[in-house]
C-alpha cells in the first residue's frame, strides 16, 4: 500500500475554508497554548510547540476529521502537579511525562478499549469539571493580582490555601498586575458580545501587550521574563527512563481524561460525511500525536473542545483545516518568534480564570440535576469535587473512576430481582413475587433481573426460595437475551442443580443462547443438570419456555409424590 493511501483526501473545493479556519485557529491557540503552559508550571513556549506537531498528526489520524488534539486546561493541571514535583530538568521530566502518555494512548486505541470510559458516571464527570472550573481560577490568582502567597498545610492542596490567602490581603496585590487582568477580562467581556468574539483570546492579548508597552508598566511581568523565547524549531530532547516511575500514575490520569474529553468531543462534533466516530481509532491518534509532539517538547495532548469548537466555528470542512493550523503556527513562530515575549502574564492568566468561569457556568446546569437527583450521585459528585479542589485534579480522576464502577456495582445490585412467571389463559406470562419456598408437585420458572452483574450468585442465593421441604418440583431459569454467563453464576448454578437433584426435584434451563450451552458444556455443568434440561431460543419469544414447562410437567406427572 502507498504512503498516498494513509493521507486524507484533498479536495479544491474546501480548500479556502480550510485555510481560513486553519489561520483563525493558530492565532486563537498560540495565546491559550501559552496560558494551559503556564498553568501547567512550565515555559509558555511549550504550550506553543503543543499547537505545531501535535495538532497535525492528531488531525491526520483521528477518525473525527474536525477534531484538534491539543492541551487542555485539565491536562495541564495534571502535569502542574507531577512534572514540577520532580525537581532537576523540568523539560526531560515533561518530555517523558508526553511520550508515556503517547505509549498508553496508543495501546488503549489498539486494544480497542474506546468503549470503557462510559462507565464514568455523569455526575463524577460533573463533579470533576466543576472541580477543574474552580482549580483554574484559584490557581491563576497568584498572577493576575501580582501576589504570590507562601502559606502552605500539610494534606491539603497548596493553591487554594494561597488563594484564600491571596484573596484576603488585596492589600499585598501589585496594582498595575491586578488592573492590566482586569482589563483583560473587562476586553474579553466586550469582544464574547461582538462579531469578533472567535478572535478575542488574540485580539485580548494584543490590546493588553500594547497597553502595558505605551504605559511603562514595569512592575507587570511578561513571557519574556520566564524565558527569552528565540526563533527556531525546538530541539530533540531524550525522555529521561528512570522517571517513569514517578510519572507513570500522572500518566494514567492523563490516561483518562484526555479519554473522557475524545469521547465527547467526537460526540458532540460528529463528521460532517456523516461517518460514524472510532473511538478507538480516536485514542490511537492521540497517542501518535503526542509520541510525535514529545520531539518538540510538547505538554501531552487529547480532544479539545474549544479548539475544535473554533475550528468548525471558523469554517472548517475536513481534517485538513488542522494540520493547515499546525503548519500556520510553525510559519508565524519562525518569522516573529519575539512578539511572544511581549504578553503580560496577568493577561494570560485572565484567560484561563475566565475560562475556568465559563466552565463552572456551562456545567452549573447538570451540577444542580445531579444534586436533586438522589443522594449517591450526590455525595459522588461532591466527593470528586472536594477530592479535586482540596488535594488535586490527579486524585479526582482516580476518585471519579473509582466512584463510577463503586455507583454502578450498587444500582446493578439494586436492580437484581427474581420473579416469577405465571402462564395465563391467553398465552401471556405475568410477573409475580416469589413464595418463600418452592411449591412440590409443581413448576415454577423463574425470571432473573439483572443476572450480568459480576455479584449476582450471592444475591441468586438469597433471594432463591427454600427446597428444604420441598419435592417432585421443577425449577424454570429464563436465560433470555444472555450471550455469557459470570464464572460464579456457572458455580452456583451447578451447586443449585446438585442441590434439586439430592432432594428430589430438577432444574431446567430456558431461553439458552449458543454461547451458553457451550460455556456450560465447557465447564461441566451441562453434565449436572442434563442436555434434555436445556431448551434453546428460538426467534419466537418465550417459546422453549413453554417447550420447558410442558416437559416439566410431564416429569411431574411421572415422579409426583401422592
Amino acid at each position: 500500500m502507498s504512503y498516498k493511501n494513509y493521507l486524507p483526501k484533498f479536495h479544491r473545493e474546501t480548500l479556502v475554508s480550510d485555510l481560513s479556519a486553519g489561520l483563525t485557529l493558530a492565532f486563537v491557540s498560540i495565546p491559550i497554548s501559552m496560558a494551559y503552559a503556564l498553568l501547567a508550571g512550565v515555559d509558555p513556549i511549550y504550550g506553543i510547540y503543543t499547537a505545531m506537531l501535535t495538532v497535525i498528526i492528531g488531525s491526520l489520524a483521528a477518525s473525527s476529521s474536525l477534531m484538534i488534539v491539543t492541551i487542555s486546561d485539565e491536562v495541564a493541571l495534571v502535569v502542574a502537579s507531577s512534572v514540577g514535583a520532580l525537581g532537576g530538568d523540568v523539560t526531560q521530566g515533561l518530555v517523558t511525562l508526553t511520550l508515556l502518555v503517547g505509549l498508553l494512548q496508543f495501546a488503549t486505541g489498539q486494544l480497542k478499549m474506546g468503549s470503557l470510559v462510559r462507565f464514568i458516571s455523569a455526575e463524577v464527570m460533573s463533579g470533576f469539571i466543576a472541580a477543574v472550573g474552580l482549580s483554574l481560577v484559584i490557581s491563576q490568582l497568584a498572577k493576575f493580582t501580582g501576589y504570590k502567597s507562601t502559606v502552605i498545610l500539610p494534606y491539603i492542596s497548596d493553591s487554594i490555601i494561597q488563594g484564600i490567602d491571596i484573596i484576603t490581603h488585596p492589600s499585598l496585590w501589585d496594582l498595575p498586575t491586578f488592573l492590566v487582568g482586569l482589563v483583560t477580562i473587562v476586553v474579553l467581556i466586550l469582544f464574547k458580545w461582538s462579531r469578533l468574539k472567535r478572535y478575542g483570546n488574540l485580539l485580548a492579548m494584543v490590546i493588553i501587550s500594547a497597553m502595558v508597552a505605551l504605559l511603562g508598566l514595569t512592575t507587570v511581568k511578561l513571557t519574556g521574563s520566564i524565558a527569552p523565547i528565540s526563533g527556531g524549531l525546538p530541539k530533540p530532547v531524550l525522555p529521561n527512563p528512570m522517571l517513569i516511575p514517578d510519572l507513570i500514575l500522572p500518566a494514567l490520569a492523563i490516561l483518562i481524561l484526555t479519554s473522557i474529553q475524545t469521547v465527547g468531543v467526537g460526540s458532540a462534533y460528529p463528521n460532517p460525511d456523516g461517518k460514524r466516530t472510532n473511538r478507538s481509532k480516536n485514542f490511537s491518534a492521540q497517542g501518535l500525536a503526542n509520541i510525535g509532539g514529545s520531539i518538540f517538547t510538547a505538554l501531552p495532548a487529547g480532544g479539545s473542545f474549544t479548539r475544535t469548537g473554533v475550528n468548525i466555528e471558523s469554517g472548517g470542512k475536513t481534517r485538513w483545516s488542522g494540520v493547515f493550523s499546525g503548519i500556520f503556527v510553525i510559519v508565524i513562530f519562525l518569522l516573529i518568534p519575539q512578539m511572544f515575549e511581549k504578553v503580560p502574564m496577568s493577561g494570560l492568566a485572565a484567560i484561563l480564570i475566565a475560562l475556568g468561569s465559563t466552565i463552572i457556568i456551562n456545567e452549573w446546569s447538570n451540577i444542580v440535576l445531579a444534586w436533586k437527583s438522589s443522594n449517591i450521585y450526590r455525595y459522588a459528585m461532591l466527593l470528586t469535587f472536594v477530592v479535586g479542589v482540596g488535594f488535586s485534579i490527579e486524585y479526582a480522576v482516580f476518585a471519579g473512576a473509582i466512584l463510577s464502577l463503586l455507583i454502578y456495582a450498587f444500582t446493578t445490585h439494586k436492580d437484581i430481582m427474581l420473579e416469577e412467571l405465571v402462564l395465563l389463559d391467553d398465552g401471556r406470562y405475568q410477573e409475580r413475587s416469589l413464595p418463600d419456598e418452592f411449591p412440590t408437585n409443581k413448576c415454577t420458572v423463574i425470571e432473573v433481573k439483572g443476572l450480568d452483574y459480576f455479584a449476582v450468585a450471592y444475591l441468586l442465593e438469597e433471594q432463591m426460595p427454600s427446597i428444604e421441604n420441598t419435592t417432585c418440583a421443577v425449577i424454570i431459569l429464563n436465560l433470555h437475551d444472555r450471550k455469557y454467563l459470570g464464572t460464579n453464576v456457572v458455580v452456583w448454578m451447578n451447586e443449585f442443580a446438585r442441590k434439586l437433584h439430592e432432594s428430589g426435584n430438577l432444574l431446567m434451563l430456558a431461553e439458552v443462547e449458543d454461547s451458553i450451552k457451550k460455556q456450560l458444556e465447557r465447564t461441566g455443568v451441562l453434565e449436572e443438570i442434563g442436555s434434555k434440561n436445556v431448551f434453546m431460543a428460538s426467534s419466537i419469544v418465550n417459546d422453549s419456555i413453554r417447550e420447558a414447562a410442558l416437559s416439566a410437567n410431564k416429569w411431574i406427572k411421572a415422579n409426583k409424590i401422592q
